[in-house]
């Protein structure tokens, strides 16, 4: 990775150079004009991937960055020549505009992609990148422009409904435009139930991928913009957290384990099921707790090795166990901010999703045709398949009809009828569509019957 930024950033002196020398000649159409577009156009792209590189490694863009491409982008606006389209290498067949270079870094930097994993962060770049003539900039603000930057004044772009810029001249608003509705096109052109169980090895993107970053953009550029309002208060101690849906599931505790014994006679015969809580066979990591609101948890991961890596399991989108210093059970919560920019401290954020988890076991029973009775096997007997879920119940929860279903990918089936194995108090839950994913969970809606 420090190769790669070392890369991208020799790259960018070297076209940023050349710009600044050939600026005096290209007032006058000809070949030194035709030159200092392509060598713009190609220093902007530099940027752009240096500012993406550093995304991947959940690293934030470094101020002095964001005064490089101003002030390119400032080069070719003193000249007239941000609108003029080109080619900005002659292998590639669509033409592109300086304008909409600038805009590749801009726009994905407007896209939350510290809220990103890697990969998406990747796809998010190429999304960006195929409707970046659809993104637009304007010195006034109008539809489609929330966002600005200043020339004069350059640093990160900022969102204007929540920090109106001062006035100036260099002040350039922009954001997705007409984009917006290529996106949603997009969107319904791809399976709306995508799981992450269908995703595919190799160089392409799976459907589950494209949703969530197609999602994630419409929602960080769209009008309702997330906002934190929820106050955080100071936290001190140490933060005990698993990692992943098997080590979670096996930390909470089951829905009731006084019932053990009649569940166990209902599951007669399957010796490899576990009935009662199970052991973790994974040792808690202990984070330094920073900060904790209703709905979130602040912590740094300390240590001078700390580096993002391929196989580390800290990351975006993955499910989590916590224990807080003052708590006697685990909450249960998503990775969805992370920072390494900090040497020797990797900076985690984390949404809870309940601070009351429990698990249960479901059969699927199915219905008709498809019941779970109907499956006879070569034996004469019958099969069931048993699922270990998590149940999140929101801070508001009144009842078992709000609560949440949080489980495998590869064990969810939309529509399917379940009975939860509570002894004689079994009740039938039917699991609805999903409602949020990660690449190894499912969080579904329920109805209890």
């Amino acid at each position: 990775q420090q190769k790669l930024l070392a890369f991208w950033n020799r790259l960018l002196d070297a076209y940023e150079a050349s710009a600044t020398e050939l600026e005096p000649h290209a007032a006058k159409a000809g070949a030194a004009q035709e030159a200092f577009d392509q060598t713009v156009c190609r220093a902007l792209r530099a940027a752009g991937q240096l500012a993406k590189t550093r995304r991947l490694a959940y690293q934030s863009v470094e101020s002095a960055l964001w005064e490089r491409l101003c002030r390119l982008y400032l080069l070719a606006e003193r000249l007239g020549r941000q609108g003029t389209e080109l080619r900005a290498f002659r292998a590639e067949p669509l033409s592109t505009r300086i304008e909409a270079e600038a805009l590749r870094a801009l726009a994905l930097e407007t896209g939350a992609p510290e809220k990103l994993a890697p990969e998406h962060v990747e796809l998010a770049y190429r999304i960006v990148a195929r409707v970046g003539n659809s993104l637009a900039m304007a010195d006034g603000q109008g539809p489609g422009l929330r966002f600005w930057v200043d020339l004069a004044h350059p640093a990160a772009p900022a969102d204007g409904a929540r920090q109106p810029p001062a006035p100036g001249a260099g002040v350039r608003w922009f954001g997705p435009g007409t984009s917006l509705a290529r996106l949603d096109e997009m969107v319904k052109h791809n399976d709306a139930n995508a799981l992450p169980t269908e995703r595919r090895f190799g160089r392409d993107f799976s459907v589950w991928d494209k949703m969530t970053v197609l999602r994630h953009l419409l929602l960080y550029w769209g009008e309702d913009r997330p906002e934190r309002l929820e106050p955080r208060s100071r936290a001190e101690g140490e933060l005990q957290v698993l990692h992943g849906f098997s080590a979670t599931r096996k930390a909470v505790p089951q829905t009731d384990n006084s019932e053990a014994g009649a569940i166990a006679e209902t599951l007669k015969g399957k010796k490899n099921l576990a009935l009662a809580a199970e052991e973790v066979d994974q040792a808690p990591e202990a984070w330094a707790f920073r900060d904790v609101s209703a709905s979130g948890v602040g912590a740094d991961v300390i240590g001078a090795e700390v580096k993002p890596a391929p196989n580390l399991w800290i990351k975006v989108g993955k499910v989590c166990a916590l224990k807080a210093p003052a708590s006697p059970t685990w909450w249960v919560g998503v990775v969805r901010f992370l920072d390494a920019s900090n040497r020797g401290a990797l900076r985690v954020g984390v949404e809870l999703l309940t601070r009351h988890p429990r698990a249960l076991w479901l059969k699927f029973v199915g219905e008709g045709q498809t019941a779970a009775a109907n499956w006879e096997t070569s034996s004469g007997a019958y099969t069931y398949e048993y699922v270990n879920v998590v149940m999140l119940f929101p801070e508001k929860a009144r009842s078992l009809n709000d609560a949440l279903l949080l489980m495998s990918p590869e064990n969810f089936i939309g529509g399917a009828m379940c009975e939860a194995l509570m002894g004689e108090k079994s009740r039938l839950v039917r699991l609805g569509p999903p409602v949020a994913t990660g690449d190894d969970f499912v969080i579904a809606a329920c109805e209890w019957q």
